[in-house]
């Protein structure tokens, strides 16, 4: 049997470069691979699966950032229509005496 011994440095740097290079990726707009290898260890499979949760949750992130942006938006418009009524109501003035209106 072979062991494999990686130190954590080395460990350290290979995640750092993973890390760049999915944000190269990102930036570029560049698509996963679709034939990842098994790797050394066999976890192909689970890596698949990861990067594809990544893709849900993505997607999903998305939706809700495009969800709260439309009620953002629904929201300045009632908050303008409320500031048009009291801007009405104040121009036309106002004034109380005791019980009088």
């Amino acid at each position: 049997m072979v062991l494999l011994n990686i130190g954590l440095n080395d460990l350290t740097e290979a995640g750092n470069k993973l890390v760049y290079g999915g944000n190269l990726m990102v930036q570029n707009n560049v698509p996963r691979p679709q034939d990842l290898a098994t790797g050394v260890t066999g976890i192909g499979g689970e890596i698949t699966r990861f990067l594809l949760a990544l893709q849900v949750a993505r997607a999903a992130l998305a939706d809700a950032a495009k969800t709260t942006h439309g009620e953002i938006r629904e929201l300045c418009g009632e908050l303008t229509s409320l500031d048009k009524e009291f801007a009405g109501v104040l121009a036309t003035g106002f004034a109380l005496r005791g019980d009088e209106k």
